[in-house]
C-alpha cells in the first residue's frame, strides 16, 4: 500500500513538473510572436523579462511548496508529541495514584502533591486530578451524619486503600492535604466555564485547617465540618444544606449566595462573615456569633438564633419570619427591622451586651 501511494506521488510530481517545464519554455514564445514591431535586440531583451519573471514566479511557487511542507512537518512532529505528552502524563496520573492509595502517609503525600503539579501544569488534566482527588475524599473519609457507623469501610475505585478516618478519629493527613490542594487550585475560570462543581458531599472534615481556601460554589451538602478552621475561606455559592458547622470558625468567611438550609452552626464563629444573601432557612445558630456579620438579603426563615450574638449587626433587610431570637444577645449598633421593637426585644428575653 505504501509503495503504490509512493508511485503515484512520484507520478503526480514527474506530471506537474512537466507542466511547468512545458510552459516555462512556451510562454515566451507567445509575448514574442505577439510582438511583431520590435526589433531583434527588443525581443531579446523582452525574452529575457519572460523568462526572469516565470523564475520569480516558479521561484516563489516553490517557496512557498516548501513551506507548506515545512508547515506539514511540524504539524506532524507536533502531533506525535502531544501523543507522547498525553501517554507521558497519563503514566505519571497513574503512578500518582498508585503512591495515593499507599499505607504509607509519606507516599500518599507523595502521589498527592504530584497529582497537584500535574493539575497546575496541565488545564486538560486539572478536572481529572480534581474528580480523582475529590473521589478519594469522598470514598475515605465519608460521612453519613451523626448515626453514621464511623466502622464503614471504604469501596469502589480507591478500595483496600486507608481510610480517611478511624473509628472516633480525626481525618487522615492525607485527607488535610487533598482538602488544602482543592481549595488553592487554579484554572478556576476554565471550571467556570465549563459548569464544574467540587464534590465533596457527605464527607468527614471534622477540625480539619481549611483557611483561606477556596471552595466557592461546591457541593458540601451533608459535610461534617464541626470545628474546622475556616477563616476567610470563600463559600461563595457554595451548597452547604443539612451542613455540620457546629464551633467552626467562620470569621470574615465569604458565605454570599451560600446555600445552609437546615444546617447546624451551633457555637459557630461567624465574626466579620459575609453572609449576604444566603439561604438558612431551618438553620441552627444557637449560641452563633454573628458579631459585625453582613446579613443583608440573608433569609433566616425559620431558622433558630437563640442565644445568638447579633452585636454590630444590621437586620433591617433580612427575612426572619418564624426565627427564633429568644435570648439573642445584641448591642447599640444593632439594627432590628421596625417589628422587632424594645417591647418584642423583652417577651424574647432578648438581652442588651453592656
Amino acid at each position: 500500500m505504501n509503495n503504490s501511494n509512493s508511485f503515484i506521488k512520484s507520478i503526480l510530481v514527474l506530471t506537474v513538473g512537466g507542466i511547468i517545464l512545458v510552459l516555462f519554455l512556451t510562454v515566451p514564445n507567445w509575448f514574442v510572436s505577439a510582438a511583431t514591431r520590435l526589433s531583434p535586440r527588443e525581443i531579446i531583451q523582452l525574452r529575457l523579462d519572460v523568462f526572469r519573471t516565470e523564475g520569480l514566479l516558479v521561484g516563489g511557487s516553490l517557496l512557498l511548496a516548501g513551506l507548506y511542507l515545512v508547515y506539514r512537518r511540524l504539524r506532524t512532529i507536533e502531533r506525535h508529541l502531544e501523543v507522547q505528552r498525553d501517554g507521558q502524563m497519563a503514566e505519571r496520573i497513574s503512578r500518582a495514584v498508585e503512591q495515593l492509595v499507599s499505607y504509607k502517609t509519606e507516599v500518599q503525600l507523595g502521589g498527592i502533591f504530584t497529582l497537584e503539579r500535574i493539575a497546575r501544569e496541565s488545564a486538560e488534566d486539572h478536572w481529572s486530578v480534581m474528580e480523582i482527588l475529590t473521589a478519594y475524599v469522598r470514598e475515605n473519609a465519608h460521612w453519613e451524619g451523626e448515626a453514621n457507623d464511623s466502622s464503614r469501610q471504604p469501596n469502589g475505585v480507591f478500595s483496600g486503600a486507608p481510610t480517611g478516618r478511624d473509628k472516633g478519629s480525626r481525618p487522615s493527613v492525607a485527607i488535610q492535604a487533598i482538602l488544602s490542594v482543592i481549595g488553592r487550585r487554579n484554572w478556576l475560570e476554565k471550571e467556570f466555564e465549563e459548569g464544574r462543581l467540587i464534590n465533596l458531599r457527605k464527607t468527614n472534615l471534622e477540625k480539619l485547617d481549611l483557611r483561606g481556601l477556596n471552595l466557592a460554589g461546591a457541593n458540601l451538602r451533608g459535610v461534617n465540618l464541626e470545628g474546622a478552621n475556616l477563616v476567610e475561606a470563600n463559600l461563595a455559592g457554595a451548597f452547604l444544606g443539612e451542613a455540620n458547622l457546629r464551633n467552626a470558625n467562620l470569621t470574615r468567611a465569604n458565605l454570599q449566595q451560600a446555600v445552609l438550609i437546615d444546617a447546624s452552626l451551633q457555637g459557630a464563629n461567624l465574626r466579620e462573615a459575609n453572609l449576604q444573601g444566603a439561604q438558612l432557612t431551618g438553620a441552627h445558630l444557637e449560641k452563633a456569633f454573628l458579631v459585625d456579620a453582613k446579613v443583608d438579603f440573608t433569609n433566616f426563615l425559620g431558622a433558630s438564633l437563640e442565644r445568638a450574638h447579633l452585636g454590630g449587626v444590621s437586620l433591617r433587610r433580612t427575612n426572619l419570619n418564624n426565627a427564633i431570637l429568644n435570648r439573642a444577645k445584641y448591642d447599640y449598633e444593632t439594627e432590628f427591622p421596625e417589628w422587632i421593637d424594645r417591647e418584642l426585644r423583652e417577651q424574647l428575653n432578648m438581652q442588651l451586651a453592656q
